[in-house]
């Protein structure tokens, strides 16, 4: 036929297309349709015949019932499948939607959308879904072999991703919604798997198998927002946050070390610091193990942090906030020892002695020996003073054991005191004269001095003594 006709009905026989039907085309029984591309049908073409039919030219709309009708003309508006199968050259289009109830569609070229309901669709070849852009399965199949540029949602059915398939969109799961990828993954896979719901944890899981994956079928349950295809063509998601951090402090310097426990897929981590749990923002650096040591710190001073997992996708949710406050040097051990000869250091192990002798050329000797070193700031010494009795009770002193005029007659005991505790003052450093002057000073130091109502103010340590006086001076800081 190469005029022009109002519409056809074929039965039974072939008919070869060449010229135009300006209304609807009947085929069924077993009768055979062949156009080329200069055969039109303004109107629907319903295929109902047993036989193959080949159709190269355009349809005002395309409803295929039985047979297999090969298409590789245009449909002006919408196209249907409910039996039969649908074979769609790669210069194909439909300009509205494709829907197939039943039967089998193999599509290429280009679709305005496509909508599963049940039946079989596969890609036959390179095919892109122009708008709105989504194929929707809600039953039936859809198996993806070659690239599919579309946003699919994927409601039922089953959805295979297999051989040289591809889907350059996003995919998205809904009611507990499984895609099965069978072969390698490709970088032109570069879509993005999320879910229909906003919330964190959602239905869903995806089931890998074949050539670029563990080779037996491996199911990953989605339990996050996002699934995406890296660059080298592998299957990744935001990972979870860093389980366990736990900070710790060396034995010397002002350092924090960081540990936290390893992130199924994490590439990398990133360790954040703050001044408190709710800012935790610095970023300290990018690191690919679990561990971290943040060293240059403050003394006495109170750090939070926070880390991350990243991989070439995204950056995870940070973990748990943890804290910690770095040690201070300063003064932390302070002890008073006699001895009867002025021979040797004294001062028990782990103690240095300071010089003086506090009872020097008298029949006892009495030295001071201290700590300075590493320490917790709740360990500090920061206070000094002598008493000529017990400390008073209740204000925080700590009596040092041996009096510092032992042995002496007719002079008062004296006892060294101090305070210990949590202090952004710490004692850094100890010194002292010795001198017959009662009015000795020290630059940049403090003279210990008495700690009470009737305690001796003048913090000698021979009082009264053959008129030498031996004095004991303090140094502090700020930390923290």
């Amino acid at each position: 036929i190469l005029g022009a006709t109002a519409q056809l009905v074929l039965s039974a026989g072939s008919i070869n297309l060449g010229g135009a039907v300006s209304g609807p085309a009947a085929v069924s029984g077993n009768a055979v349709l062949t156009s080329t591309a200069a055969g039109t049908i303004g109107g629907l073409l319903d295929y109902d015949s047993s036989a193959a039919s080949t159709v190269g030219g355009r349809a005002g709309s395309l409803s295929v019932k039985a047979g297999e009708l090969r298409f590789q003309g245009s449909v002006d508006s919408n196209a249907a499948v409910s039996g039969g199968t649908l074979v769609m050259d790669s210069a194909a289009s439909v300009e509205g939607s494709l829907g197939v109830s039943g039967g089998a569609a193999k599509i290429a070229g280009t679709l305005g959308a496509l909508a599963i309901q049940a039946g079989t669709v596969e890609t036959a070849a390179q095919t892109t879904i122009t708008a709105p852009s989504t194929a929707s399965l809600t039953g039936g199949s859809l198996a993806v072999k070659h690239k599919l540029t579309a946003q699919v949602n994927a409601e039922g059915g089953n959805f295979v991703i297999s051989g040289d398939g591809a889907v350059n969109g996003t995919i998205t799961l809904f009611n507990e919604k499984t895609v099965e990828v069978n072969g390698s993954l490709s970088a032109a896979n570069a879509g993005t798997i999320k879910f229909a719901n906003s919330g964190k944890y959602a239905y869903g899981a995806l089931c890998l198998t074949g050539s670029g994956t563990s080779g037996a079928k491996s199911k990953f349950t989605l339990d996050q927002n996002q699934w995406k295809i890296k660059s080298n063509g592998t299957l990744s998601r935001i990972p979870d946050a860093p389980a366990n951090l736990t900070l710790s402090v060396p034995e010397t310097g002002a350092v924090i070390n960081l540990s936290w426990g390893a992130v199924t897929g994490a590439e990398s981590y990133i360790v954040y610091q703050g001044t408190s749990s709710s800012n935790i923002a610095t970023n300290l650096g990018t690191l690919t193990g679990t561990t971290f040591t943040n060293s240059g710190l403050a003394e006495g001073k109170t750090y939070y942090y926070a880390v991350t997992a990243k991989t070439e996708i995204g950056e995870g949710s940070k973990s748990a906030s943890q804290n910690r406050m770095t040690k201070v040097n300063a003064l932390y051990g302070l002890t008073v020892e006699h001895n009867e000869k002025n021979s040797g250091t004294i001062v028990p192990d782990g103690y240095t002695q300071l010089g003086l002798d506090g009872n020097k050329g008298l029949t006892g000797y009495v030295r001071v020996g201290y700590k300075i070193g590493w320490c917790e700031r709740s360990a500090v010494i920061y206070n000094i003073a002598v008493s000529k009795d017990d400390p008073p009770s209740g204000k925080g002193w700590t009596k040092i054991g041996a009096d510092l005029n032992k042995y002496i007659v007719d002079t008062p005991c004296l006892y060294l005191c101090y305070k210990k505790g949590d202090s952004t003052t710490p004692i850094c450093e100890l010194n002292y004269n010795n001198d017959a002057s009662q009015n000795q000073t020290m630059s940049d130091f403090t003279r210990v001095g008495g700690v009470g109502d009737g305690n001796d103010g003048n913090g000698d340590f021979n009082q009264e003594s053959k008129g030498k006086y031996v004095y004991l001076y303090y140094k502090t800081k700020t930390v923290g």
